[in-house]
């Protein structure tokens, strides 16, 4: 193990949040102007680690305008720490929209987000009548915590990679979900939410996300750990 590690027990180092709009609170999500922001309850994982999701369901600035743009905030954690390691994955259970990565956080208010064309706004006013609340889920799984030169906790994998280093990684798509992909706006993310073999994750754009690839079906394979 590194230098300074130590075993922190009883502490949750992952973990998943999930943030509800119900009914008119759904309506009034779907109402709110180009700008204007809502912000979850905070949440803990990790040693007294404290996080909230921060929306802005129609963009924080003229440019991102017609964009659901959704966030991750770390609101505070001990003055010892200097840097937290996370995978994080955000997903809205109604829309299908998903986003993934590693992210290092070293400082309070330090954020982490999916693109911005992972849902668009208008494709959350326009979900199907019987939708009536919308979920946004969060995961964070902490990998690694420093503390000046030490590090203080360390994830470690189930697998010995001296014995295993080839690795199969699928996603099998059918109904509801295939039909997803093949209507999905240019921009959208979808991911598979599963880790598999404790290390790795698949998420693609199924109709492109850059300038000009419409069209194309992107396929990324994510490292989690």
């Amino acid at each position: 193990f590194c230098k300074g590690f130590k075993k922190m027990d009883g502490v949750r180092y992952r973990g998943t949040y999930d943030w509800n709009f119900q009914g008119a609170d759904f309506e009034a999500l779907k109402a709110l102007p180009n700008g204007e922001k809502k912000e979850s309850p905070q949440f803990v994982i990790g040693p007294n680690i404290k996080w909230y999701m921060r929306c802005y369901p129609n963009g924080d600035t003229e440019s991102a305008r017609d964009n659901v743009l959704l966030s991750l905030v770390v609101s505070s954690f001990p003055a010892h720490f200097t840097s937290i390691v996370v995978f994080y994955q955000l997903h809205c259970v109604e829309s299908s929209s998903s986003f993934s990565s590693i992210k290092v956080f070293n400082t309070v208010d330090d954020k982490a987000e999916w693109f911005r064309s992972v849902f668009a706004t208008p494709e959350m006013r326009n979900l199907p009548a019987s939708v009536t609340r919308l979920q946004f889920q969060c995961t964070v799984n902490i990998l690694r915590i420093e503390s000046a030169e030490n590090t203080l906790y360390v994830r470690n994998l189930d697998l010995d990679l001296r014995r295993q280093s080839r690795f199969v990684v699928d996603w099998k798509l059918s109904g509801e979900m295939l039909a997803k992909f093949k209507t999905a706006s240019h921009g959208k993310f979808i991911s598979d939410n599963s880790v598999q073999n404790g290390m790795w994750a698949l998420q693609c754009a199924p109709n492109g996300f850059r300038h000009g690839d419409d069209g194309s079906v992107r396929l990324f394979i994510q490292l989690c750990a």
